[in-house]
Order: C-alpha cells, then structure tokens, then sequence
C-alpha cells in the first residue's frame, strides 16, 4: 500500500474501504500541490456530509471520512506553519524604501517579523497579528517607529493598507480598554524592550 497514489478517486476509494490509514495517505498527498490537497480534503468532508444527510451517521465510512480530513487539515496546517516561519526566519535581511530606511526602523521591522507579527513580501509588508483588528496595532507599531512628521503615504504604499493615518494618531491616545492595553504591553515587551 505504501505505493504513490496520484488520483483523488483513487485516495477516496480507499479512505471508503478503509484500505488506507491517514500516515499512509499523506506520504501520497503531501507531494501533491496545495490546491489538489485542498481538493481532497472538500470530498473528504463531502463524503461525510453526505453519509450524515444519508441518515448513516456514525458508519464506518462517515468515520473514516472524518478521521482522514481532520488528519489532512491538520498536516496542510502544519506545513503552512513551517513555511511561515521559514518565511519569518529569513528576516534578516530587512531592507526599506530610502524614505523609511533607518537603523531605528530596521531594528524594530526586525523585531516584529521575528515576533511574527509581520512577513517580509518581496517589496512590501504585510502585517499579519491581529486579524480585523491588525491595522490598529499596525497603527501602534509605525507610532512608536517613526517620529512626527510620519511618512505615512509610503507606510500605506509598503503594507498595501489605506487610511493608517488615523490608525497612527489614535496609537497617540492612552487606551482604556483592557484588551488594548493588553496587546500593546504584548508589542511593547517583543519589540520596543
């Protein structure tokens, strides 16, 4: 069974039959590109679907359905996590626009990929903590990296954001809530110590 299977109907039938463990399945898989792994993983979560709207909850296919796409989103995770933090360990070459290149804003940019934070994309930024809320902190960080008069059209321009402005000035302003106040001692201690 250890032989590579390149077909996803193929991978299926034997998820169905149960005539692959999951270890078995992802050394064929983990060859394949991102977008034939994800294809896997939607019918393996549509065979489960289906066996639940079948009224066959709970049978063997449903469970083995389930087992391998949970085992499958779970290694795709992984790898991408790998790759991030290969992309986050080669930050040590952090070069900025002339207008915002300083030994201050090296140091700091640094500090916030290494705190993951930040990736380094071939010309610009993108600022990754926070999730909805990131260009708040995003605001916070270039408040405390660069002082007054801010280059703010060229930060918007190399995180690929707009209205970073008001996001800056509000970074002025002492925070009342507690969760502001809780990620801002989190960046204070990672990057500005």
């Amino acid at each position: 069974m250890e032989s590579i299977i390149h077909d996803i109907h193929g991978l299926l039938d034997l998820v169905r039959s149960g005539k692959i463990e999951p270890v078995t399945m992802w050394k064929n898989v983990a060859k394949w590109n991102k977008e034939e792994q994800t294809a896997l993983l939607f019918k393996l979560i549509a065979i489960s679907k289906n066996e639940k709207e079948e009224g066959r909850q709970g049978s063997d296919v449903d469970e083995r359905a389930s087992y391998h796409a949970s085992y499958l989103s779970r290694k795709i995770n992984e790898e991408r996590q790998i790759k991030q933090d290969s992309d986050i360990m080669q930050s040590e070459n952090v070069v900025l626009p002339n207008e915002l290149n300083s030994d201050r804003a090296t140091m700091y940019f640094d500090r916030a990929i290494q705190a993951g934070y930040m990736i380094k994309k071939e010309n610009s930024f993108q600022w990754i903590w926070g999730g909805c809320k990131g260009q708040a902190r995003l605001g916070y960080f270039c408040h405390k990296v660069f002082q007054q008069p801010r280059p703010i059209n060229q930060l918007e321009k190399l995180f690929g954001v707009s209205k970073l402005s008001s996001s800056i000035t509000n970074a002025g302003f002492e925070p009342k809530r507690a969760d502001v106040k809780k990620w801002r001692n989190e960046m204070d201690a990672k990057i500005f110590f």
